[in-house]
């Protein structure tokens, strides 16, 4: 993973990375991350503790 980052590192000094600035999406973006995270919201809720 460390690679990885480094070699975007690398790339992002020459290049703008990712989606260009006022194109739409062209496919639906999955939300599993997000209903994890909200799932993780709920649970610190109920049991009183900070999410991590």
């Amino acid at each position: 993973m460390a690679r990885t980052k480094q070699g975007l590192a690398r790339v992002a000094e020459t290049k703008k990375l990712g989606r260009p600035i006022g194109s739409k999406d062209t496919k639906k973006r999955k939300t599993d991350g997000y209903k994890l995270r909200e799932a993780k919201k709920l649970l610190s809720k109920a049991n009183n503790t900070p999410p991590k």
